[in-house]
C-alpha cells in the first residue's frame, strides 16, 4: 500500500540516523549497515524488487545492489512518491545531520527514511518514531 505524503512527514525532523557511511567505498559499521538494511529490506518487497537484502550488518553484493536499486527507484515517476532526480546513483547511503526535511531531495538517507517511515511507522502517527530516537526502544526490539 502506498501512504500518500502530508505535511507531518514532510515536517519531520526524527528519522533513522547513521554514523558513517554505508555502501560502496564507505566505512560500513556494523549498526549503520543493519538499520539501513532494514530500511532496504522493509521496501524492497513494495517497490523495487532484487535479491533479498538480509540484515546482517555485512554490506554486501545484495546490499550494495539494493541501495542502487532504490536510489534508480527514486528518480522515476510514480503517482503518489517523492521524485529525486538529483540524487546520486552511488550505491552509497551516507549520513545526514540535519534535519530531514532540509535534504530529502538529494540524501538517500532522508528518502529511506521517509518512505520507511510511511510503512513501518504507518505515519502520519510518528509515535513510534519519537519513542525510538527518545532511546525507549533499542535496535534488538526492532530488528528482532
Amino acid at each position: 500500500m502506498i501512504v500518500p505524503e502530508d505535511a507531518s512527514i514532510r515536517n519531520s525532523k526524527s528519522f533513522f540516523q547513521i554514523d558513517a557511511g554505508v555502501g560502496v567505498g564507505r566505512p560500513n559499521n556494523r549498526d549503520d549497515v543493519a538499520i539501513v538494511q532494514f530500511m532496504l529490506g522493509t521496501l524492497q518487497t513494495i517497490y523495487f524488487g532484487g535479491e533479498t537484502v538480509r540484515m546482517d550488518g555485512v554490506a554486501g553484493r545484495n546490499t550494495n545492489a539494493a541501495i542502487l536499486a532504490f536510489q534508480q527507484f527514486m528518480k522515476i515517476p510514480f503517482p503518489g512518491l517523492p521524485k529525486s532526480p538529483a540524487l546520486a546513483t552511488d550505491s552509497a547511503v551516507d549520513p545526514c545531520k540535519a534535519p530531514i526535511s532540509g535534504h530529502r531531495p538529494n540524501s538517500t538517507l532522508g528518502l529511506l527514511n521517509l518512505m520507511t517511515a510511511k510503512h513501518v511507522f504507518k505515519w502520519p502517527d510518528i509515535t513510534g518514531e519519537s519513542v525510538y530516537q527518545s532511546g525507549g526502544v533499542k535496535l534488538s526490539q526492532i530488528f528482532g
